[in-house]
């Protein structure tokens, strides 16, 4: 679907937000189903 830079930059911005903490369930599940894929 994307080139591999964007595809980086979109798995950096997702682990960002996992480490964040403070993540609502839905927000959580979203992220986490996108970083397996």
């Amino acid at each position: 679907k994307y080139d591999s830079a964007r595809q980086a930059l979109m798995k950096a911005e997702l682990e960002r937000i996992l480490a964040s903490g403070k993540l609502s369930a839905d927000v959580y599940e979203v992220v986490s189903k996108s970083l397996a894929e």
